[in-house]
């Protein structure tokens, strides 16, 4: 799930309680001190795949029509990422996360809601997007956001802070 008790428990007991001809699949460790699945545990249109192993991800992203990103909005997740976003944006996923800034300049590949309503309009908007969209558009902002990327550009910044290397 999410760490920092950021996985948003209310909203998906909301989401799941109110739209119960939609399916939810959670994936992940289900603990944390203030994370509360009682609710979740208890409806039928919601199954626990619990922890999956690196490699089984993609099997369990396969049957997806789209994917989740469910933050409580505290005041860490204003400025949080999730590297998730882009194992989603790799397998061409629509994805509806929580609004933070940190996604805004992914916000033509990923729908953003700033609260349970807009979640859940955001998720339909995703459901009735044609599959060919925006697939491609999303795999290859992916393929521009790999590790070696992320180094080479702190790297980059770094030396230019440094006294005496080259900006």
């Amino acid at each position: 799930m999410m760490t920092r008790n950021s996985f948003d428990s209310n909203l998906m007991d909301w989401l799941a309680d109110r739209r119960s001809d939609w399916s939810f699949v959670i994936v992940g460790k289900q603990e944390g001190p203030s994370v509360d699945l009682a609710k979740l545990q208890r409806l039928s249109n919601v199954t626990f795949l619990g922890y999956r192993p690196l490699a089984d991800l993609p099997k369990c992203l396969a049957g997806m029509d789209v994917c989740l990103i469910p933050w409580a909005p505290t005041e860490w997740v204003k400025s949080a990422f999730s590297l998730k976003l882009f194992e989603y944006l790799a397998a061409g996923k629509p994805v509806v996360a929580r609004w933070t800034e940190e996604y805004l300049p992914y916000k033509d590949l990923v729908y953003l809601a700033k609260d349970n309503a807009e979640f859940e309009q955001c998720i339909e908007r995703a459901l009735r997007e044609a599959p060919e969209d925006r697939t491609v558009a999303r795999m290859r902002c992916a393929q521009a956001n790999t590790w070696e990327d992320r180094v080479r550009d702190f790297s980059k910044i770094i030396r230019g802070a440094l006294p005496g290397t080259a900006r």
